[in-house]
Parts: structure tokens; sequence; C-alpha cells
């Protein structure tokens, strides 16, 4: 794991902060507003909003929660609730703008945000968070899920190696 000194960790806590207070702001607090409008209605654009939103919450939330608890005791729990529901505001303007951006003819809004990236950052700013992408999904995305599998096996007696030749496995399959 990488170690951050204390100042760069304070950088990366109060810049996801500002982050979440800047595009709850510009969403005009909406994490908060359409959270009524979650538990009704049809299928349509918000709902695809929703899904992504509701999608977002994995893995790393879990290990994430469990390690905040274990580091900073009880007191983590009420920075964690900060954190979420200003992670929100962030999650929201980005599937907003990709439903802004989403190109007519285009059925499957899952690639909205793809196929309208360029039109919203220009080509060089696409490809930058393309890369930037595909280097996170190769790396972090998936190291994270393998080390919580092999921690969890090894909790039971298991062995890690195998976690990582059945996920090699299932890579090279699927």
């Amino acid at each position: 794991m990488m170690d951050l000194s204390p100042l760069a960790q304070a950088i990366l806590v109060y810049t996801a902060l500002a982050v979440g207070v800047l595009a709850t702001l510009l969403t005009s607090f909406a994490q908060f507003v359409e959270l009524p409008a979650a538990f009704r209605g049809k299928p349509s654009a918000a709902l695809v909003r929703r899904g992504f939103l509701a999608a977002s919450v994995g893995m790393g939330s879990v290990g994430g929660s469990v390690l905040a608890l274990e580091l900073g005791g009880p007191g983590a729990i009420g920075w964690m609730w900060i954190a979420s529901l200003l992670g929100m505001g962030a999650i929201y303007a980005e599937v907003r703008l990709s439903v802004k951006l989403r190109r007519e003819g285009r059925a499957d809004s899952a690639q909205a945000l793809v196929a309208g990236l360029p039109a919203g950052l220009g080509k060089p700013l696409a490809l930058l968070f393309t890369l930037a992408l595909l280097v996170f999904a190769l790396s972090a995305g998936s190291v994270l899920q393998t080390q919580q599998s092999g921690e969890l096996l090894a909790t039971v007696g298991g062995d890690r190696w195998m976690v990582a030749v059945f996920l090699v496995g299932a890579t090279a399959v699927g």
C-alpha cells in the first residue's frame, strides 16, 4: 500500500470534501431535494441517474467503512456520513452531465458519459480521463476487491493464492 505524507493526506481529504461541497451547491442540493422522487415514479432518465448513484456503492465502500471504523473509532461514522452526503452531490453532478451530453439516437444510457465526453471536455481532456480510468480499472479498481476476497478467505482458513488463481482463471475464461 502507498504511504502518503500527512500533508498529502490532508490535501486529498480537503480536496475531496471541497469538490463535494461545490457539486452539492451547483446541483442545488439535489441529493436531498430529489430523494422523494427516488421512491416513486417509473423508469426515466431520473431513474437511470439514481441507478448510477446506487451502483457507486460497492466493495470499496464496505471495506473503507470497516477500515475507517477500526482506525478512527466511533467518531469516524459521523465523518463517513458527511463525506457520503457530499460525495452523492459529486456523483449526481457527474451523472447529470452525462445525461445532458448524451448524443441523440443513443439508446444506451450507460454509455452516455463516455459518448458525450469529447463534447463536454474537449478531446484532449476526454482522452486524459479515459486513460486515467483505464489505469485505475487495471490497477486499484481490481486490487481492492481481490485483496478483500483474499483476506476473507484467509480469515476462514483458506489460502490467498486460491483467490488469485480463481480470479485469473475467471477473467481469462469470461
